[in-house]
């Protein structure tokens, strides 16, 4: 026995590699192919190919349909957007004409530039400078026009420098 000890050689290590390998293909949860014929797992090879592609054909097949109707629902609503502006434009120039028409029948002005109202009417709610009166600024317009007459006429008064050489 002391014999056998010290020998190198392992007469079964076919056999425990197998067994090693079985174990853990086991663990692992993997069939056990060994059984099997070549031409077998080539055939099944093939069909789980053949199963892969038509899976995935139809996963295209699928998006394209999908793609499509969001084409077709996305014309539509931009087609109905057009129509919904064209209207609006449409009530809009109704509603001043009729604003023009009531305006006239009771004997005013007919409000032409309605919008440049509504801007002026936003300019005047700000005032930046203080300057509410407008006697103020028509006094100030009437002293610069003044200021600068006079300055002209001072200037022309003057002879003309003659450059010195």
């Amino acid at each position: 026995m002391a014999a056998l000890a010290q020998e190198n050689i392992w007469f079964n290590k076919a056999q425990c590699d197998d067994a090693e390998r079985m174990y853990f293909e086991k663990l692992s949860g993997a069939k056990v192919v060994g059984t099997e014929s070549l031409s077998a797992q080539i055939q099944r090879a093939r069909q789980h190919i053949k199963n892969s592609l038509e899976c995935v054909d139809g996963l295209v097949a699928q998006s394209g349909e999908v793609d499509m109707a969001l084409a077709s629902k996305l014309s539509a609503l931009e087609l109905e957007n057009k129509q919904l502006k064209k209207v609006t434009e449409d009530l809009k120039g109704l509603i001043l004409k009729l604003e023009s028409r009531v305006a006239t029948l009771e004997g005013g002005k007919a409000p032409a530039p309605a919008a440049k109202e509504e801007a002026k009417d936003d300019d005047d709610d700000v005032d930046l400078f203080g300057s509410d009166d407008e006697e103020e600024d028509a006094e100030k317009a009437r002293i610069t026009a003044e200021r600068l007459k006079a300055y002209a006429e001072k200037k022309s008064k003057k002879p003309a420098v003659i450059a010195k050489t």
